[in-house]
């Protein structure tokens, strides 16, 4: 799987309809849920897609700015019109964050749902993501545990305990809640919780 060569604009006309992305986005819902009150927070979804996870967190949050690389994914969102959501087709680096006044202030909480596996700087993207972030705020991470079939892609616990430790983030839990299945193959899904 190269997945460095994935142009997600190319998925976003169909991406809401794929039972998979639906499945995956009320799972990790629930588990976040069942960790984090999200009652009046201010949320950043970087890696937003077309919403799905947005549309769940926004009935409860204050308000949530949600980022994503693929243009076409923002405007499936934009097409919602979720009122307490803005949104920012970007990258998260330092140039996304100083022109975009909305990333000035500090969220409550960051989760970056299957986004980081697909980082080439994921290192500078932790060091952004704990600058964004409020005193005692969270970042919470979903993503797809390294296998042996695809040793180049993913992360072992020991990765991202390692990354949120340079980082600055405190370790709160790293385990491998659930898994999904993509052309018969089982793919883990690895849940990580940082905080400030």
């Amino acid at each position: 799987m190269d997945n460095a060569r994935i142009d997600w604009n190319e998925h976003a006309e169909y991406w809401d309809d794929l039972d998979e992305a639906k499945d995956y986005a009320k799972k990790i819902f629930h588990l976040l849920t069942d960790r984090i009150n999200l009652d009046n927070l201010t949320i950043l979804d970087f890696g937003c897609g077309t919403g799905l996870l947005t549309d769940y967190m926004r009935k409860d949050a204050r308000h949530i700015v949600a980022v994503d690389s693929a243009e076409k994914m923002i405007e499936v969102l934009n097409g919602k019109h979720y009122k307490n959501v803005e949104t920012i087709v970007g990258e998260l680096s330092n140039v996304t964050v100083d022109q975009n006044s909305i990333l000035q202030n500090k969220f409550d909480l960051i989760v970056a749902a299957s986004v980081c596996a697909f980082l080439p700087n994921y290192q500078e993207v932790l060091a952004i993501i704990k600058s964004l972030l409020k005193p005692n705020g969270v970042f919470v991470q979903w993503d797809w545990l390294r296998s042996e079939k695809d040793p180049n892609f993913g992360f072992t616990e020991e990765m991202i305990r390692n990354n949120y430790e340079i980082a600055g983030l405190k370790v709160e839990s790293v385990d491998i809640p659930f898994h999904m299945m993509e052309n018969e193959e089982k793919m883990e899904v690895l849940m990580a919780i940082g905080k400030i």
